[in-house]
């Protein structure tokens, strides 16, 4: 019998490894945030905003660039970071039909520009933070400490009409907690839930809300197109396509009203799987906005006014090592 048994074995051993499925490391890898108590990120946010006026091929093209400064104050068992975040650095660049202006929050002789209207809240920007909550797949869970710094530059109630009620609260809501919640999730928020091999895909939506214009949604589709590895260094590179809806409320105060005519988001990832941090991400935005005052307008004897707002948003974030 232990012949038998003996002779049996190796065949058991051999039929096993034919029939049971292989195991290879395309089968997923986890892509997760790799939080550590003390560990300080720094990333520059460049957006560039062109928007066609109206009517005209007039651009406008806005150029937006920050330093963040990410400190990790804590970790918990279950992986969810505290991150403080402040601003170390903020450039605004404005070329326009009627000439070009600028403000670098680094350069001495641009100090005076600070208290203007125009640049005063990027710069107050320089001296703002805020605390997040993320887990591992960068989902900003709690954010908060934003809007008490920019407060200060919020525009005062006062009464104005609809319109100027409608553009207050848009203000308002630019330099609020649930807004910097919003941005940042868009741009951390990327990674699956579960480990992915080259070709798998997940889903993403966001719903992002704006007082008068409504809430704008983005239904995205993630892509893991390949890992790359040089030397120590292993880089998912992962793409990314979107649609864009508005989801209108009723006429703002009988006057206004907003519709998406169309609007698509792009992008591409660089995510370092080892050291668990994003190193480059680029998203392009098209949106065309429909928006229509209904009220009395001095330029429509009928109270309408129709005009289609084309914009194009690039937002490029890189990692500072």
């Amino acid at each position: 019998m232990r012949f038998v048994v003996q002779r049996l074995l190796p065949c058991l051993a051999v039929l096993f490894s034919l029939t049971a499925p292989p195991c290879h490391a395309d089968d997923g890898v986890p892509l997760q945030w790799k939080w550590e108590k003390g560990r300080v990120l720094r990333y520059r946010m460049v957006q560039e905003h062109r928007q066609m006026a109206p009517g005209t091929i007039a651009e406008t093209v806005t150029r937006q660039t920050i330093v963040l400064r990410e400190e990790v104050t804590d970790v918990t068992t279950d992986g969810v970071a505290t991150v403080h975040t402040s601003f170390e650095a903020v450039k605004m660049e404005m070329d326009t039909p009627s000439g070009k202006m600028s403000y670098d929050s680094t350069n001495p002789s641009d100090l005076v520009k600070a208290s203007t209207f125009l640049f005063r809240p990027i710069a107050r920007l320089a001296n703002a933070s805020f605390t997040m909550k993320l887990n591992r797949e960068g989902k900003v869970l709690e954010l908060s400490g934003f809007e008490k710094t920019m407060s200060d530059i919020l525009p005062p109630e006062q009464d104005g009409g609809a319109i100027a009620a409608g553009m207050n609260a848009q203000i308002k809501h630019m330099y609020s907690d649930q807004s910097m919640k919003q941005m940042m999730d868009t741009s951390l928020h990327v990674l699956p839930d579960k480990p992915v091999a080259a070709g798998d895909t997940w889903d993403r939506r966001i719903d992002a809300e704006m007082p008068v214009i409504g809430t704008m949604t983005e239904q995205g589709t993630y892509t893991l197109e390949r890992i790359d590895e040089k030397e120590s260094q292993k880089t998912a590179h992962i793409t990314s396509k979107a649609q864009l809806s508005l989801n209108a409320p009723s006429p703002y105060a009988g006057m206004l009203k907003s519709s998406m005519k169309n609007g698509t988001a792009s992008g591409e990832i660089d995510f370092d799987v080892e050291q668990g941090c994003l190193l480059r991400q680029v998203q392009n935005i098209r949106m065309e906005i429909e928006t229509t005052v209904l009220g009395p307008s001095p330029v429509s004897a009928a109270g309408r006014q129709t005009t289609t707002r084309r914009l194009n948003q690039t937002i490029t974030l890189e990692w500072l090592p």
